[in-house]
């Protein structure tokens, strides 16, 4: 359980904004994550925020938050308790007939309902964000990423931090630092996408956008090869799914359908935009199918459907036209007539199907 600490205390000196950990489940980086909280309150009196990205979510792991901690058996001259906001901790009373002196040690905020939450604004010395699980499976059909999810990460961790680069008041306090943490799953996602990782990684540490994030893939395939042998969960996985798991492999797409070097006879047809990306559909006449790609192009007077509200411009066309469009693409979709320049394509692609309907 205490594996990933030696990680955390090696990787803190760097003195990154971002700290994007990834590691196959089971090797201990949220419980190694919020003991670095839980001392650094003790130490520093500096509070930490832990988003998730929904209340539901919220609502459950808030209530055992420091349950690992105590269990572990760390910090035995604390108490601790939680609600569905607050995190608090106390020093443990001497004897029974003393009063426990409750502080708020940090705070838990939901990601899809943080514009409505009130209590944010009172939010105070919080120097440590954990955003956990930030990373979904291509086959989940339970969890979806939140529309343009990172930039909401980091409105709500400017508003929880309350960080002014002119501001006298944060003289005291040292910079926030955000850890996000996820398991080797999809490598495609908007994490990923908004760090530019594009391959699978090897293990080992990274400096990502002009050395603001540190990008550290832990590989244990001991670790994976034990846990597919000795738990139960292991044993009623497919070997597939170990392999997957002990390898801490990412699931890249399914490369059938990926076209690199599409035929020069393509034509241009029509561009949708979804949440920002813009895809461009080509049509080739003589192979019989559909040719998406999300490269940029200087292809001049494509029709532009939007398919969300905060896409659509001036001479674009949104609404029930683009519904029509995507019902036509979704039966080439059907027929297996789709081909994508590449894995990003294919799995935006795959993100808006869904949410018109088709099922995996």
């Amino acid at each position: 359980m205490g594996y990933y600490i030696d990680t955390l205390r090696e990787i803190l000196p760097y003195n990154a904004d971002v700290y994007l950990l990834i590691g196959a489940r089971g090797l201990g980086k949220t419980f190694g994550v919020r003991q670095i909280f839980v001392e650094d309150y003790i130490k520093n009196k500096i509070r930490f925020a832990v988003i998730f990205r929904s209340n539901e979510v919220k609502k459950k792991v808030s209530h055992v938050f420091f349950d690992k901690l105590i269990s572990a058996g760390l910090f035995e001259k604390y108490v601790f308790k939680t609600d569905t906001t607050y995190a608090y901790i106390a020093e443990k009373p001497k004897n029974k007939k003393n009063k426990i002196k409750w502080s708020i040690c940090g705070y838990f905020v939901s990601l899809s309902t943080a514009q409505n939450d009130k209590q944010i604004a009172a939010f105070d010395r919080v120097r440590n964000i954990c955003v956990d699980e930030i990373l979904i499976k291509t086959t989940d059909i339970y969890h979806r990423y939140l529309p343009n999810e990172v930039d909401m990460v980091a409105d709500l961790i400017d508003t929880v931090t309350r960080e002014r680069p002119d501001s006298r008041e944060m003289e005291n306090l040292r910079k926030p630092r955000v850890f996000m943490l996820g398991n080797a799953v999809d490598l495609f996602n908007p994490y990923f996408e908004r760090y530019g990782i594009k391959e699978p990684p090897r293990p080992g540490k990274y400096w990502l956008k002009n050395k603001t994030c540190l990008f550290v893939f832990s590989d244990d395939k001991e670790y994976g090869k034990e846990k597919a042998k000795n738990t139960v969960a292991g044993r009623m996985r497919s070997a597939e799914e170990n392999q997957q798991n002990s390898d801490n492999l990412f699931i890249t797409g399914n490369d059938d359908f990926i076209v690199k070097r599409p035929h020069k006879h393509i034509q241009p047809q029509f561009i949708f935009k979804w949440r920002g990306k813009k895809i461009t559909q080509y049509t080739d006449y003589e192979c019989g199918y559909i040719y998406l790609s999300d490269k940029p192009n200087n292809i001049k007077d494509l029709q532009v459907f939007a398919l969300t509200t905060s896409d659509n411009k001036l001479n674009y066309l949104a609404g029930n036209l683009a519904r029509e469009y995507m019902k036509n693409l979704l039966q080439y979709y059907s027929a297996g007539m789709l081909r994508y320049a590449n894995h990003s394509t294919q799995n935006s692609c795959i993100e808006i199907f869904r949410n018109y309907g088709i099922k995996e």
